[in-house]
């Protein structure tokens, strides 16, 4: 199952990469037509704030668990043994799994709710349906949830294997290697 999640994971982190270079183009034409021909494409700010910039945030959560490429201070828990490091972060992630899944929860409602009501906005006299961007954020946070809680559970059955401490370079190399697979 870690597997599936792991490509999973990857796949999401693809989507928002292209959601990346999309942009990119997208923004890079709009400003291009702009300056040479004085007309821009429409609904360049919807496609930016509606779609690409939801899925660049949300998409990739469950890879920064992934990586383990989180932000963390740690100046009290540096000072721990790396046993307790060890079980501090573990149980760290089950209550962020549990605040993952809530906020996964809560999106997902109102994601639903836009899509029955057929969420749109009309730009330049043109509809543009807003709705899909609405499931970037239960899709991102649900897998980031799901990918806590399947670490908690090496953990709780030993097949972590971790001493606590966070390895930069042993991260790099399971990356690759799922990459690889």
């Amino acid at each position: 199952m870690a597997r599936v999640v792991d490509f999973l994971t990857l796949v999401l982190a693809v989507i928002a990469g292209i959601a990346v270079v999309s942009l990119m183009i997208h923004v890079t034409t709009d400003v291009v037509m702009r300056g040479l021909f004085k007309k821009a494409p429409t609904g360049t700010i919807v496609f930016v704030s509606n779609y690409y910039m939801v899925l660049i945030v949300c998409l990739p959560l469950a890879l920064v668990e992934l990586q383990k490429s989180y932000i963390s201070v740690d100046v009290i828990t540096g000072l721990l043994p790396a046993r307790a490091q060890r079980h501090l972060y573990a149980w760290t992630l089950l209550v962020s799994a549990s605040i993952f899944g809530l906020v996964a929860w809560a999106s997902w409602q109102e994601a639903v709710t836009q899509y029955r009501l057929g969420k749109f906005v009309i730009e330049g006299g043109i509809r543009f349906s807003t709705w899909y961007g609405y499931f970037a954020m239960p899709l991102g946070y649900g897998f980031g949830a799901v990918y806590m809680v399947l670490n908690f559970l090496k953990y709780l059955t030993g097949q972590d294997g971790d001493d606590g401490t966070i390895d930069a370079e042993s991260e790099t190399e399971k990356f690759e290697q799922v990459m690889h697979d």
